[in-house]
């Protein structure tokens, strides 16, 4: 639960105010000290800057000042005080403040929400209300750790898991495959995601992991025999493309644990600028072997068009970034529309990521994707959880509640650990 930012919290709260309308500027002060907050003011970059010193824990920020714009700002704060919270008030659009919310966001900074002039007291109140939580303890731990050789454990010491995250279909809401992705189960601080040990692993652990996740992808597709058309998929790291035996090792684990469906190895968009000659030859030499190339994280990175026609794949994955929210931002409905059209066009699937909410799912199938995948339906799971989730669970897009003889099964999926 957010933890409220106001006096009824105990200690006063430090608010910086920085806008250059006098006006504006008393009348966001009092209401804010009408809330039991210490409030200073700041109207030019001299005075911010020398308010930035005493460290506040909330900065309301107007975006447009006369010597200094919020973007601008943003880089102030990002420097001298990145971990406060921020509110963004403006008398702009909704739209234009929004993008300047993503500015902020990708500059590292909290943005806690909008506030729109002139206001009143409930909005001072529910904008309280947003202060971000105190960073986990197992988060700060992470922070002091070297985890340099984290990967080199686990592989060694059996530490290494693989979870898998199932991909519906919006045609029907079967369960027609599932993505795998690796975990650690460290026996200090718990269940560990890939953010925690993949950048700094060295190539030739990737290329382990990659082999490891290949095995159990292929342990688990032979325990779904009895599902033919079941895909299985694994995410191949863009430093190891470059790899002449790369997919040669896996058609040879793959021809060991013989399956019906195909395989489908994911490639991130950013891997077509960091290694399109490689990424291109590996993705064909890959088609010519049975298996399937999607191109993962689709719209987060910046891949050609002509990269992406000389490139054979069979999906089209729509990063999170451009599908959640599309139902209440008509800019990302455009992004969505233009990307299925996209995919489509290449005799490819789309497939939504990070779906999190009904209210986008109705839209997404109304935009015509094929597949999703999210928390909606399912967080990661277990592989002993998963074996029988394709027989037992089918999910009702249009409601989004799992079918009669999913239900229990479906609670069980809902309820693992969220990592």
């Amino acid at each position: 639960m957010a933890k409220v930012f106001t006096a009824s919290s105990g200690a006063r709260r430090s608010v910086l105010i920085f806008d250059d309308d006098a006006a504006m500027l008393a009348l966001a002060k009092e209401r804010f000290q009408r809330e039991q907050c210490e409030v200073r003011t700041a109207n030019d970059k001299s005075s911010f800057l020398n308010a930035l010193t005493a460290k506040p824990e909330l900065i309301l920020l107007d975006l447009s000042l006369k010597d200094l714009d919020g973007i601008e700002a943003f880089s102030l704060i990002a420097t001298h005080h990145p971990r406060v919270d921020i509110l963004l008030f403006s008398g702009h659009s909704e739209e234009v403040m929004n993008h300047a919310r993503v500015v902020g966001e990708q500059s590292g900074l909290k943005i806690l929400g909008l506030l729109r002039k002139p206001f009143a007291r409930r909005d001072v109140l529910k904008a309280l209300a947003l202060r971000s939580p105190e960073r986990p303890p197992l988060d700060q731990e992470l922070d002091r750790r070297d985890n340099t050789h984290l990967l080199d454990e686990a592989i060694e010491k059996g530490w290494l898991e693989f979870w898998y995250q199932p991909k519906v279909s919006l045609r029907t809401g079967d369960v027609l495959g599932a993505e795998c992705l690796a975990r650690i189960r460290h026996p200090d601080l718990g269940l560990l995601a890939p953010a925690v040990f993949l950048p700094t692993a060295s190539e030739a652990k990737l290329f382990d992991l990659t082999k490891c996740a290949l095995c159990d992808a292929a342990r688990l597709g032979a325990e779904l025999q009895r599902h033919p058309d079941f895909q299985l998929s694994i995410n191949i790291a863009g430093s190891l493309l470059h790899r002449t035996d790369l997919l040669d090792v896996l058609l040879e684990i793959s021809r060991e644990a013989p399956r019906n469906g195909r395989l489908i190895l994911e490639l991130t968009e950013t891997d077509f600028v960091a290694e399109p000659l490689n990424m291109q030859r590996f993705a064909t030499r890959a088609v010519l072997n049975g298996f399937g190339i999607s191109i993962d994280d689709f719209g987060h990175g910046y891949a050609n068009f002509d990269r992406l026609r000389r490139t054979p794949f069979c999906e089209l994955k729509i990063d999170r970034s451009v599908t959640a929210g599309c139902a209440g931002d008509p800019h990302l409905r455009t992004l969505c529309r233009a990307a299925v059209e996209l995919a489509h066009g290449f005799k490819a699937e789309a497939v939504a990521e990070g779906v999190d909410n009904i209210d986008d799912l109705r839209i997404l199938r109304e935009l015509s994707f094929d597949i999703a995948q999210g928390y909606l339906f399912s967080r990661p799971v277990r592989r002993d959880l998963f074996d029988d989730i394709p027989q037992r669970y089918a999910f009702d897009c249009l409601t989004c509640k799992g079918d009669g003889a999913g239900d229990d099964q479906s609670r069980s999926t809902r309820s693992a650990t969220k990592v």
